[in-house]
């Protein structure tokens, strides 16, 4: 999984939103559904990865962590609760 994300992100990048949401998911679960989660995660998001064309992939390495909401720009949102 780490390969096909460093065509997204930088290895850095990678580390610290993994480690961030592994602290959450513990945080939130507990020490074992925790760990559950997160290697469901892990999963689910190798298996998408994995589905992307290389198109797709070079839609998301576009992606500048830097400024999140810059592919939000003109586009049209309804948020209700």
């Amino acid at each position: 999984m780490i390969k096909n994300l460093q065509k997204i992100h930088s290895k850095e990048y990678i580390d610290k939103t993994l480690t961030e949401m592994e602290e959450i998911l513990l945080g939130l679960y507990g020490p074992e559904a925790g760990k559950d989660n997160y290697l469901y995660m892990l999963t689910a998001v190798e298996n998408y990865l994995e589905s992307l064309e290389d198109p797709e992939i070079d839609k998301y390495a576009k992606f500048n962590p830097a400024r999140p909401y810059e592919n939000l720009k003109g586009k049209v949102f309804a948020i209700s609760y």
